[in-house]
């Protein structure tokens, strides 16, 4: 009897184990999926968050909801906090109940009313006859809107709508001598005077001197303002329609000019802020002797091209981006060691010609927070 009564205790007590055990997993497994459905809501409701952004910012005065789903009592409800220094980028946010259950979502994504522009290649212009020079490397495609005399180093395909010349077998790509006409981005001076990205309008910086140097006040990324995201200033000598750009000149922003500018230095550094151009002029870039180790991080936008001004056997620069011209793109003439790397982030420009809220907002996602 005392042995029956230990094996019924034992297995009671086994037995109880067991169901305790059972029960806690039975609750972490509904706890585990309560977390879940809660997670995939909040995300949900991110989703939602990013549709009310795109049409309807303005919207987000205030967090929107709660929104039930599937008639049940499960919500959510979504914000938008618009970043203070960068105009445009949002941190949406997600909260999801499920029973007692909370769960926050978050990302980081940025709205543009603006069309962006862009272009294929490294070098593109619209001329009767370009000749690109043998001191020149272009890591990239070529497109000319006429006929191609090609003495450069061209790492990348060649297009003409005239034929193409290359007589010392020197484009390492497809070559294309009866392509079609390819358009030119729309980017004028004027479009950067005063610009609106978003629902918020900026206006360009003036400098009236002939001389930009590293002591300027507007280099060293002090031209970027909350007024002027763009870093842009407007060039607007006090005598003639060019502007000289010194040695150890560092600049971030746009540079737009009805004129010419002037690489007279060297060690000179240009970066473009993203969705704008480094250099937009109506005239030239002029290349002296003494613009050595210059680099333009951006789009360079120049009716006549790079050329020559003076002497330029010493002279080297390096295009981040793309040259975009009317003329000649980069003169046969150009002396020293250039180079053009291509680069297709980088010339995907705002199109200021385009009406704000007459294209379909963008809103793309940055961050992904769990």
């Amino acid at each position: 009897m005392l042995l029956v009564l230990i094996i019924t205790s034992a297995g009671f007590i086994l037995g109880m184990s067991y169901l305790s055990v059972a029960s806690v997993q039975i609750q972490v497994s509904q706890n585990y999926q309560t977390l879940a459905r809660a997670r995939y809501i909040a995300e949900s409701g991110l989703e939602h968050a990013l549709y009310v952004l795109r049409f309807s910012p303005e919207d987000f005065e205030s967090p929107l909801g709660p929104f039930y789903v599937d008639g049940a009592s499960d919500s959510y409800t979504i914000g938008a906090q618009e970043d203070s220094e960068t105009p445009g980028l949002y941190t949406l946010t997600s909260t999801a109940m499920v029973g007692s259950v909370s769960r926050t979502s978050s990302i980081t994504a940025f709205r543009s009313d603006n069309k962006k522009v862009s272009t294929s290649y490294g070098v593109v212009v619209d001329t009767v006859l370009a000749i690109m020079p043998t001191t020149l490397t272009v890591n990239g495609n070529v497109h000319i809107n006429g006929q191609l005399l090609n003495m450069a180093v061209i790492n990348g395909g060649a297009s003409g709508t005239d034929g193409i010349s290359d007589p010392l077998h020197r484009i390492t790509g497809s070559i294309i001598g009866d392509a079609e006409e390819v358009s030119l981005p729309d980017i004028e001076v004027e479009d950067y005077i005063e610009y609106t990205i978003g629902r918020s309008n900026y206006e360009a910086e003036e400098f009236t001197d002939i001389d930009f140097e590293q002591n300027n006040p507007l280099a060293n990324g002090n031209a970027v303002t909350p007024s002027n995201v763009g870093g842009v200033v407007y060039l607007r000598p006090s005598s003639g329609n060019t502007v000289k750009l010194h040695t150890n000149l560092n600049f971030t922003g746009t540079l737009i000019i009805d004129g010419n500018v002037e690489l007279y230095g060297d060690n000179i550094t240009l970066t473009a802020v993203d969705g704008f151009p480094a250099i937009v002029a109506t005239g030239a870039i002029r290349v002296t002797d003494l613009a050595r180790n210059v680099t333009i991080n951006g789009a360079v936008v120049t009716n006549l091209g790079v050329i020559p001004w003076g002497s330029t056997s010493q002279s080297s620069t390096t295009v981040n981006g793309a040259v975009i011209s009317n003329m000649s793109g980069y003169a046969s003439q150009l002396g020293g060691a250039h180079v053009l790397n291509y680069d297709e982030d980088i010339v995907k420009l705002y199109d200021f010609s385009v009406e704000p809220g007459s294209s379909m907002p963008v809103v793309t996602v940055q961050t992904w927070n769990d």
